[in-house]
């Protein structure tokens, strides 16, 4: 079977003033720029900080996971819920 790969290759932009503190995460923002993504999910604390780049939410795990399921939760449920989805 015959195997068709798609690439695009952008030129990486760098502003340097997104995330002043560590300028090596803008490759995040900008691919989710470039990819139409609406959420960039991160344990990042310099991504989570901007909490929204342009159109794109910025959320932990657990805040991406409770969205996702139409709910509010808590701790205990989001470590509950990882260690099923983890295996341990």
């Amino acid at each position: 079977m015959a195997q068709i790969e798609i690439v695009e290759v952008y030129q990486n932009k760098k502003y340097g003033n997104l995330i002043p503190d560590d300028p090596e995460d803008e490759k995040f923002l900008l691919a989710g720029e470039v990819a139409q993504v609406d959420f960039i999910i991160s344990s990042d604390a310099h991504l989570l900080r901007l909490e929204q780049y342009k159109k794109i939410k910025i959320l932990k795990p657990k805040d991406f996971w409770f969205l996702y399921q139409g709910k509010n939760g808590n701790d205990d449920e989001w470590k509950n819920i990882f260690k099923n989805i983890m295996k341990i």
